[in-house]
């Protein structure tokens, strides 16, 4: 078993403020760009830019914030079977960060799974993306535990 990077685990511990900034739902007109920004700031993931545009349903929702009159960053959220959130992918263009956008796109995921109505909030977030993981924390995220994946390799031959 090969060790991979850690990832911290946390949980939404007290209420969080509304958005103050314009988040919107994702459009098609967003999924080129949106795509293109993970694919950058993601490479080589679990979900591909093509895959998290394309998963918009009642329990995967997907928002964008503009900044400039441009698609600047985007939230996928999800309401899990067990009536909790999930903030599963986040990204900023790196052109429109230290702007608040990040904060904005939580606090408009965050809302939009209590509308959904889930009663708990998590996340994890690895262990080299220091800025993100004192993003959440300051926006009330606890952690919960710290996990470090094992994974078998195998060839095909």
């Amino acid at each position: 078993f090969a060790e991979e990077e850690g990832s911290y685990v946390l949980q939404l511990a007290d209420p969080i403020d509304p958005p103050s900034h314009t988040v919107r739902e994702l459009v098609d007109a967003d999924h080129l760009t949106v795509a293109r920004l993970h694919d950058d700031l993601f490479p080589g993931t679990h979900t591909t830019g093509a895959q998290l545009v394309a998963g918009h349903d009642a329990p995967h929702r997907r928002l964008v914030v503009e900044h400039g009159g441009e698609c600047a960053g985007y939230v996928a959220v999800e309401l899990q079977p067990d009536g909790g959130g999930y903030v599963d992918d986040l990204g900023v263009d790196p052109a429109h960060r230290r702007r608040g956008l990040g904060a904005e796109l939580v606090r408009a995921g965050v809302a939009e799974l209590r509308r959904l109505g889930a009663d708990h909030v998590g996340l994890s977030v690895r262990a080299g993306s220091e800025g993100a993981r004192d993003l959440y924390v300051a926006l009330g995220f606890r952690e919960e535990r710290f996990v470090v994946p094992l994974r078998l390799g195998f060839s095909i031959t």
